[in-house]
Parts: C-alpha cells; structure tokens; sequence
C-alpha cells in the first residue's frame, strides 16, 4: 500500500486543475499567455541560481535550524524588493535626496538602457554568465564553510 501513497495528493492536483480550467473557461476570464523565450528560460536559471547561491553559504555556515528563515525571508524579498527596485528605475526617486540611492538608481537606469540595445541571445548569455559565477563563488563559500564544520 505504501507504494500507491502518491496516488491521493496526484488525483487531487489533477482535479484542482480540471476545476480550476472550468471555472475560467466558464467565467470567461482573460488570461494571456506568453510563449516560452530564450530570455525568459535564462532569466527564471539566473534567478534560481541566485536564491540558492545566497542560501546555501548560509545554510552551510549556520546550519538547517538557524538558516529555516533565511530561505523564507529571500522568497518573500523576490515579491517585495524587486517590484521596488523596478518601480524605482523606471518612475524615478521624486523626493529622495540620498546621493547613494540615486547613484545605485542612475546606474541601474544606465545597465537597463545599455540591455535595451542587446540582441535576445546576449542578453540570455550575460544572464547564464551571471548565474554561473554566482553559483561557483557559492559552492566554494559553502564547500569552505562545510570543512571547518564540527559534527
């Protein structure tokens, strides 16, 4: 019987989708969808590689305990900090008159019109790039933190 003990969780994820289909279906809601792109594939990695090459020091120097909430408190960052920064970018500080937050924003201005110019694939191998040194400098910050580690 332990054997089949997927089976109830897998027929309730089909049903959740069946009904949730229906309802827009029936509804009539609009719901746009985009087609897969290189940049989009490239972007969701980077992403990826980013959160865990922030966690996984963590995790690595503090232990599972200590660390529980750092993973939550960077998932909840994605949804809170990045609108922020976007928002920041491309409507500007109005009132804020802090030198370093408006250096931090005009560089950011600058990077995102420079990007503006990349061709797709560019833009996809800078981001694969990125993931990638992020990630290297992760596991050798967590591979050192995990030798000295005492058991």
């Amino acid at each position: 019987m332990a054997e089949y003990s997927w089976m109830p969780s897998t027929v309730l994820a089909i049903l959740s989708f069946f009904l949730a289909q229906v309802v827009v279906s029936v509804t009539g809601i609009p719901i746009p969808i985009n087609q897969i792109s290189l940049e989009g594939v490239a972007g969701a990695l980077v992403a990826m590689s980013v959160l865990m090459s922030i966690y996984f020091p963590i995790y690595f120097k503090f232990g599972y305990l200590r660390s529980r909430m750092v993973g939550m408190i960077l998932f909840f960052a994605c949804f809170f900090f990045l609108p922020m920064a976007v928002a920041l970018t491309v409507h500007g500080l109005g009132g804020v008159d802090n030198p370093v937050v408006r250096t931090i924003v005009a560089t950011m201005q600058r990077a995102i019109g420079w990007l503006q110019t990349q061709a797709d694939w560019q833009i996809a191998s800078y981001l694969l790039a990125l993931g990638w040194i992020l990630m290297a400098a992760s596991v050798s910050l967590s591979l050192r933190f995990y030798t000295k580690r005492e058991f």
